[in-house]
């Protein structure tokens, strides 16, 4: 059974408001495992399952629906880096095929762009996320 999550009032001003996805990039020190980004996300997938969702909407209703087609590569994206900014501002452009996705950039230093349907949450869920997966990498690597 596909579990469904309603719309509240505030979810659906950031859907409509123009703005879809928001994004935050950081450059790391270092190298940032992929399986340790990876298991990380599983277990904050299972924390928060609206992460899982897709937006479904209606004429004069929409909808989170726990997607089934969403997997961990789709979600965590792993490509080679070359440090260059208009890079790193295209890869954050992207749509979104789900409602959170990570494309960890591997160069010579990595980075992490982490990107959230605005629908899901303002500038301060992002960090909040952010934060989550850094304290779930830290946990795993111990």
């Amino acid at each position: 059974m596909v579990r469904r999550y309603p719309v509240e009032a505030a979810d659906a001003f950031m859907i409509w408001s123009g703005m879809r996805q928001l994004a935050v990039s950081i450059e790391l020190s270092g190298k940032l495992d992929p399986s340790l980004l990876r298991e990380a996300v599983v277990r904050i997938m299972e924390i928060f399952p609206i992460l899982r969702c897709r937006l479904v909407e209606e004429w004069q209703r929409a909808w989170w629906e726990e997607s089934q087609a969403q997997t961990i590569p789709e979600t965590v994206v792993v490509r080679s880096w070359d440090g260059r900014e208009a890079t790193t501002c295209a890869w954050a452009e992207e749509p979104l095929p789900t409602s959170v996705q990570l494309l960890l950039g591997q160069g010579e230093r990595d980075l992490l762009i982490v990107k959230l349907d605005h629908g899901l949450g303002d500038f301060e869920a992002l960090v909040h996320l952010v934060y989550q997966i850094a304290e779930t990498v830290s946990q795993l690597d111990q």
